[in-house]
Order: structure tokens, then C-alpha cells, then sequence
């Protein structure tokens, strides 16, 4: 319901990317946020290989395949996804020090932060 609201504000959408002429052609890239870029940063209690290998549970897809129809959502308003993180085995096999390593390195890289 949220995203319901959030859509149908002025400024956030412009239009579906379409034109009369060319209905079928261009939808979900009348975005106007397009200076605008998003990130997903996820805890995950499952193993990285679940998420990997295409017999786990989550069939070879990675992250960001999890997070398919959020990240075209985002797309849909014409903003840029940077290069997802995430944490696994946070509750049975946590490594909270290597993870908080991880994280402050991949901003670095993604920001170009000294």
C-alpha cells in the first residue's frame, strides 16, 4: 500500500516511459529520479552458498535476484542501483567483525572514499 502512495505523487514517477505512438516500446523508463541512486544492504540468517548455488534455496539468483521486484521499482522512478551488500549467517554462524569490515569497505569502493 505504500508504494501505491508513493507512486502516484507528483515529482516521484513523470510516466511510464511509453508513448501514444509506441505503446508497447519503453515501458518502466519514464522515471524522472534519475540523479537519484539506491543501495540495498541486507542481513541474511542463510548462507552466502544459498543464495549462489543453484540448488540452495534461492536457486542460483543471488541478492539481488531475491530483491528483483524492489529493484525495478526503484528503476520504474528512473534511479540508479548501486552495488548491493549484505551480511549472512548473522544469527547461526554470525562474524560480525568480518562483516563490519566488509561494509565499511564496500563504501569505500562504491563512494570512493578514502
Amino acid at each position: 500500500r505504500y508504494e501505491d502512495l508513493v507512486f502516484v505523487q507528483p515529482g516521484v514517477v513523470g510516466n511510464d516511459g511509453r508513448s501514444h505512438l509506441h505503446p508497447d516500446d519503453n515501458y518502466g523508463k519514464g522515471g524522472i529520479l534519475t540523479d537519484k541512486k539506491f543501495m540495498i544492504s541486507s542481513t541474511w540468517n542463510a548462507p552466502k552458498t544459498a543464495f549462489d548455488r543453484k540448488g540452495d534455496f534461492f536457486e542460483g539468483r543471488g541478492v539481488d535476484g531475491v530483491f528483483f521486484p524492489l529493484i525495478k521499482a526503484f528503476e520504474f522512478l528512473g534511479m540508479k542501483q548501486l552495488p548491493s551488500f549484505m551480511c549472512n549467517d548473522v544469527v547461526k554462524n554470525p562474524h560480525i567483525g568480518e562483516d563490519v569490515k566488509r561494509w565499511k569497505e564496500h563504501l569505500r569502493r562504491v563512494f570512493k572514499i578514502e
